[in-house]
């Protein structure tokens, strides 16, 4: 697996060993369906900033990757759901340029952070994961992280028709 290797505090801080169980639990969902990947070696390097979040250019299989994430203090959440959204684009072996389908890695990206959040919230509903013991806005953590999903996914931006789907493959498309 690759490992993680936290360069920063969140802004202004964050509990960093809560943050790494998250990010290895991700990782760990990720990967599970790569299992011959070549960045299962690679070193992950997470920086906390305000430019992000994003994985940087240049990163590669044996140098390793930095990303760079926005997510602040505690909010357990947004780290993991932007850490899952670079770490699909280190899968996805990210590249130097913008090419033709950016847009089809971007929404697989999207689809990966969602799906690994929706993964560890069910894990804490049956007492496994990083979840466990942990409470947020009074109630269990994985109960917490379900309401942050399902928020995301009522939002009207990520609400597309067939039809739009079909008019972005169309417009998208290498001729």
């Amino acid at each position: 697996m690759p490992t993680i290797a936290i360069q920063n505090q969140p802004i202004p801080t964050g509990n960093i060993a809560v943050i790494q169980n998250f990010f290895s639990t991700a990782i760990d969902l990720l990967f599970r369906h790569s299992p011959s990947h070549p960045a299962r070696n690679s070193q992950i390097r997470v920086h906390f900033g305000k430019n992000g979040p994003v994985t940087s250019y240049g990163g590669n299989n044996v140098t390793g990757w930095d990303i760079h994430l926005t997510a602040e203090n505690d909010d357990w959440c947004k780290h993991v759901y932007q850490f899952a959204h670079e770490m699909c684009h280190v899968l996805a072996q990210f590249q130097q340029y913008q090419h033709c389908n950016q847009w089809f890695e971007e929404s697989v990206c999207e689809a990966a952070s969602l799906y690994v959040l929706r993964i560890i919230s069910e894990m804490g509903a049956n007492g496994k994961g990083p979840c466990v013991g942990f409470f947020g806005g009074g109630m269990p953590f994985h109960q917490a992280m379900k309401n942050y999903v399902d928020g995301l996914l009522e939002e009207p931006n990520r609400q597309a028709t067939t039809a739009e789907v079909k008019k972005g493959f169309k417009c998208n498309r290498s001729e």
